[in-house]
């Protein structure tokens, strides 16, 4: 049942996409929590369960995006090469992240016209390239920080 609500979800063929965030909170909900349930407290857990989890995701959008500008890309292709890597990012929230951080002053754009399609493409600044520093730090003590909660009895 689980399997199959990830892939209604999340689009996810078979269910996983491999990446270990997933398959850890899937393991967790299928043992601790769908054995014994209502089918309709089930349903009710796996919107909360895809709620939470979804926000966990968009915490990490934006340190995601940073880290994969270091060289210039267009929506489309970032948007592809984060699935690649297991990061889900629909082009409805990309693009005005995108904006966002152009506007803050850590992306730099330029229009490619030359093909067959103008593509605008999207860089690191030198503040971006700092602010992807500061924000790796950061992550780094959140997850020590987290690890070391989680690993409490």
């Amino acid at each position: 049942m689980t399997e199959l609500f990830l892939q209604k979800n999340w689009g996810v063929p078979g269910c996983l996409r491999g990446t270990p965030f997933v398959i850890v909170l899937t393991i967790v909900y299928v043992t601790q929590y769908d054995a014994g349930m209502k089918e309709s407290d089930q349903d009710a857990f796996q919107k909360n369960f895809a709620n939470l989890s979804l926000e966990l995701r968009r915490g990490t959008l934006v340190l995601s995006v940073l880290s994969q500008l270091r060289k210039p890309q267009y929506g489309y292709s970032l948007v592809e090469e984060l699935g690649a890597k297991g990061i889900q990012a629909e082009p409805g929230t990309l693009y005005p992240l995108l904006r966002r951080l152009e506007t803050q002053h850590l992306l730099d754009s330029m229009w490619e016209t030359s093909g067959s399609k103008p593509r605008k493409y999207y860089v690191l600044t030198d503040n971006g390239r700092h602010m992807l520093d500061l924000l790796l730090q950061e992550w780094q003590t959140i997850t020590r920080h987290m690890i070391g909660l989680l690993k409490e009895e």
